[in-house]
């Protein structure tokens, strides 16, 4: 699969963290600026300067290092907001955004919002992913919001030929116990990329595969499957 990292972004913040209970408002649903325009290194917005900045090692970028808030008890953070801009080259196809955020995170593909999650969770790699056609340069807008903890976003594009995308970072996986054989199921969540009556997952090869047959999935929607497994011989 063709896959393109998104390391280098133009970041502007921070915004305030504001709060839904004593403000009125969550930080995510408000708009600091236009996302239908490119964002451009230098440019200010309420006074914050844009700049660039890379993700790290992990492939990470960590909003708090750049911006200098660490963890603060009980939500008294004055920065919760900040906005993360990149493009990207690609070829006409079908592709999976997949991206991990801490904490909430809206995500404008090419001006045009694609997904919208505001719950605060911890940081998971390709935790979300979000189905899109692209061709030629891809905008790629991503706002974070921070509740307590950590503040960080990842990302990356997934060139994807089959009509649904396996999920695999979103598997469920069974606790099994040293010495014990057992046959056991994975929960196998899968993205649909187009309207699909039915399709055939298959897990392992020979007398060992399991198959499970997907009935009607509709184009952008995500459904579990259940593949059996056994453990191979120690």
């Amino acid at each position: 699969m063709e896959e393109v990292q998104l390391r280098e972004f133009v970041v502007c913040g921070p915004f305030p963290h504001g709060s839904l209970a004593r403000d009125g408002f969550d930080p995510l649903l408000v708009e600091w600026l236009d996302p239908s325009q490119p964002l451009s290194e230098g440019v200010e917005v309420a006074g914050r300067k844009c700049f660039r900045a890379a993700a790290g090692a992990g492939g990470a970028l960590d909003f708090a290092a750049l911006f200098g808030e660490g963890f603060k008890p009980f939500w008294r953070l004055e920065h919760g907001l900040a906005y993360a801009y990149a493009e990207a080259e690609v070829e006409e196809g079908r592709y999976v955004l997949l991206a991990g955020s801490e904490d909430g995170l809206a995500v404008y593909v090419n001006g045009r919002r694609a997904l919208l999650q505001p719950i605060a969770r911890r940081f998971v790699p390709d935790f979300y992913a979000v189905p899109l056609r692209l061709s030629g340069r891809a905008r790629l807008l991503f706002k974070v919001s921070r509740l307590a903890g950590g503040w960080k976003l990842g990302a990356r594009l997934v060139r994807v030929e089959a009509p649904f995308y396996a999920h695999a970072a979103r598997a469920v996986k069974p606790d099994l116990v040293r010495g014990r054989r057992e046959r056991v199921y994975v929960s196998l969540p899968l993205v649909a990329l187009e309207d699909i009556a039915s399709a055939t997952v298959r897990a392992g090869s020979g007398w060992r595969s399991s198959r499970v047959e997907v009935k009607r999935l509709r184009a952008g929607e995500e459904g579990p499957v259940a593949l059996a497994g056994e453990p191979a011989q120690p």
